[in-house]
């Protein structure tokens, strides 16, 4: 679930059951769209946000020494790391404020089991 311009985008795992109960924040650029589906690009810091059998919320951050070793070897400029951990920020005062998409009703958001998976289309450039 990406909120449209925001530098980051929420995923959800569902085990055929049940939704598992982290909500996986990717920090990214906004995405943009193209002729065949849509860019971004990931930044590395991410935030992980749960609930437990009570319903608290807990964050926490996941590869903050993958994001400094980047900044310290010139991947990311320190401006960079900044606005990386700004979007971070920002998605954590999301997800304690419970605002969407952390109030969203998930239960319905299941394909019918008897759906087949997409194909890609034969010309699909394929990473190998």
């Amino acid at each position: 679930m990406h909120p449209k311009g925001s530098p980051w985008s929420v995923w959800r795992w569902h085990d055929g059951t049940d939704w598992l109960p982290d909500w996986y924040v990717n920090l990214e650029r906004p995405w943009a769209r193209t002729a065949i589906g849509f860019d971004y690009q990931d930044w590395t810091l991410d935030v992980i946000a749960s609930t437990d059998a009570h319903g608290s919320w807990s964050v926490r951050y996941k590869d903050e020494d993958e994001l400094a070793f980047y900044t310290s070897r010139g991947h990311w400029s320190e401006a960079m790391q900044s606005t990386i951990e700004g979007a971070g920020r920002d998605a954590t005062r999301t997800a304690l404020a419970r605002a969407f998409p952390f109030d969203a009703d998930w239960s319905q958001w299941v394909p019918d089991p008897s759906w087949d998976a997409s194909e890609l289309p034969t010309h699909w450039p394929l990473l190998r």
